[in-house]
């Protein structure tokens, strides 16, 4: 959020010197933007008010999570524009596994916060990692110090392209995380955390397989479109159909015997959870598909057509939960939302489809 989604265009930039600088001014933003986040949270640190339930002292790790993270997302799409996977994909498996190991390590010893604490120190380890790597890349370009006119004059070039997608993020997440707060108003705790698991296992998959496929598409997408509308429909056909069927063997198991794994591997109290995921991977398989796919948006620059879908989609999302929560029990909740879910998903699925088949006249 610190770069206001500006990084993604890094990608769809047609030249490398373009798409360096375009990243240069993104570090700069981010800059200001922590220093702005420190002095606040310093605040809120001095004046001792408690971050929910932890000590105050983790308001300052916030501006680290915000300066490594922002930083990180430029350089992934920096490492993707020069097509330098290997990097890309070094980044999350040592996240994925820093985080793990160092992360149980820390909760047995720190307990409330371990966790947390284990996330920072992974995020600025995997910065060092990638700024050490974009230095040595971007330093023959030698931009030099980028001036408030040339922020500035980014923002108003991308004004539109920033409005759709910090509302389409934020709109992202809220739909993302309402289920909980809704589920827990009138459910209690224990039917949260039973669905919470079931969404935690069932995202594995889409992290990594899915969004990797996505940020390879993304890449060799954007520069087909600007050559070929051709082979741009061809690469989104075929990307489209891939992620279909890798994501329908990933997320077959559970559909038929999500009950019996989640049992057999974190054991009987997760029983509800392994019969959430046979209904809710259906949901799963679709978003493998439409997640990464949704880049086709940014692509096509009608980000605005997403907006407008995730917009919609939140509030028929709130209001049949707000409904499903008055009229039925917790378990038949879960499984009419999810059913509207897979409606919806579906649907973006098709829009996808016709974006790219009718748009560039394939039919």
């Amino acid at each position: 959020m610190a770069t206001f989604r500006i990084e993604h265009l890094i990608v769809l930039e047609k030249t490398i010197i373009e798409a360096a600088y375009l990243s240069e001014i993104c570090k700069k933003i981010i800059k200001i933007f922590s220093f702005l986040s420190f002095l606040l949270t310093l605040i809120l640190y001095f004046f001792a008010i408690p971050f929910f339930s932890q000590p105050p002292f983790i308001w300052l790790l916030i501006p680290i999570s915000i300066f490594s993270l922002s930083h990180i997302t430029i350089f992934l799409s920096w490492n993707n524009k020069i097509k330098n996977y290997k990097l890309i994909s070094t980044y999350k498996v040592f996240q994925a596994v820093f985080v793990g190991v160092v992360g149980v390590l820390f909760g047995f010893f720190l307990k409330d916060y371990g966790l947390i604490i284990a996330y920072i120190i992974g995020l600025f380890s995997s910065f060092l990692l990638f700024n050490f790597n974009y230095k040595k890349s971007i330093k023959k370009f030698n931009f030099g110090y980028a001036s408030f006119k040339e922020i500035r004059g980014v923002f108003i070039d991308n004004k539109k392209y920033i409005k759709s997608s910090l509302g389409l993020e934020f709109f992202n997440t809220v739909s993302k995380y309402i289920p909980n707060f809704i589920l827990n108003a009138y459910y209690g705790t224990g039917i949260v955390g039973v669905y919470d698991m079931t969404l935690k296992v069932l995202n594995i998959p889409k992290n990594i397989i899915s969004l990797n496929i996505g940020e390879l598409y993304y890449q060799k997408a954007s520069v087909f479109y600007h050559k070929s509308k051709e082979s741009f429909s061809k690469i989104t056909i075929q990307t489209f159909c891939t992620l279909f069927l890798i994501g329908f063997i990933s997320y077959l198991p559970f559909i038929f015997f999500g009950k019996e794994l989640f049992t057999f591997v974190l054991g009987d109290k997760w029983k509800l959870s392994g019969e959430f995921s046979e209904v809710i991977a259906f949901w799963f398989l679709l978003l493998f598909v439409s997640s990464p796919m949704a880049y086709i948006f940014y692509i096509m620059k009608t980000l605005k057509k997403l907006f407008w879908f995730i917009f919609i989609s939140f509030f028929i999302k709130s209001i049949v939960l707000w409904y499903l929560v008055l009229q039925k029990n917790e378990i038949d909740t879960v499984y009419y939302y999810t059913i509207i879910c897979v409606v919806l998903e579906i649907i973006l699925c098709l829009i996808i489809l016709k974006q790219t088949l009718y748009k560039n006249k394939i039919i």
